[in-house]
C-alpha cells in the first residue's frame, strides 16, 4: 500500500528522516548508497529511525531510497566529527 507517494510507510519514514535531519542528511550525502549509510549508522549504535522503523526493515524499497536520498557520484562515507546521528 502506497504511503505519501512511497511504496510504504517504512520507506517514507526512512526517506523523511534522511532528508530532514541535518546529521543524517550530511551522512547520506557522503555515502554512495543506502547500504553504506546503514553500515555507518548501525556502527554508531543507531538501529532505527526516531519513529522506530528499523534501518534494515525488510519492507524497505531500497531502490526508491537510493534514488531519493543518495547521489551516484558520492565518494566513500566520511563523517565529520561535528556531525551527529539521530537515534
Amino acid at each position: 500500500m502506497e504511503y505519501n507517494g512511497y511504496k510504504n510507510y517504512e520507506t517514507w519514514n526512512v526517506c523523511l528522516w534522511i532528508g530532514n535531519d541535518e546529521g543524517l542528511y550530511n551522512l547520506a550525502r557522503s555515502c554512495a548508497n543506502y547500504d553504506e549509510f546503514v553500515e555507518i549508522v548501525r556502527d554508531c549504535g543507531s538501529l532505527e529511525t526516531p519513529d522506530n522503523v528499523a534501518w534494515n526493515d525488510s519492507g524497505l524499497d531500497l531502490d526508491e531510497i537510493n534514488e531519493a536520498c543518495f547521489s551516484e557520484d558520492a565518494a566513500d562515507c566520511e563523517v565529520d566529527e561535528d556531525d551527529s546521528l539521530v537515534g
